[in-house]
């Protein structure tokens, strides 16, 4: 598993199979420090009124997106998490393309 290093911290975290090891000690959960975004639950809304996922560049993005997920997990047993999503319109194409039928890896959705 790869994780991106905390701000600030020198090394990424490891996983040992049971919790996150990092220059902080043993957690269970990751976290990152969030910041303001300017994103709103409003911004939300008119997005997913007006495109609902079907625009172009939603489209091309999500495309873009997979394609090169695919390529990495290609001969692994992944979890996927997506952090921030919106509509959920990635996940769904995520476990449309790039899950083997009989693959059980996760695929998460997480809201910050």
């Amino acid at each position: 598993m790869h994780c991106l290093p905390p701000l600030g911290a020198s090394a990424a975290p490891t996983w040992d199979g049971s919790a996150f090891l990092s220059e902080g000690g043993r957690m269970r959960i990751l976290t990152y420090p969030v910041e303001a975004s300017g994103w709103t639950d409003e911004l939300t809304d008119l997005h997913e009124t007006h495109g609902a996922g079907t625009h172009f560049v939603d489209k091309a993005s999500r495309r873009l997106a997979v394609s090169l997920l695919k390529r990495c997990l290609a001969n692994s047993r992944p979890t996927i998490i997506e952090i921030g999503v919106s509509g959920g319109h990635l996940l769904r194409d995520l476990k449309a393309n790039c899950r083997k039928p009989s693959s059980s890896a996760p695929i998460i959705r997480s809201r910050h």
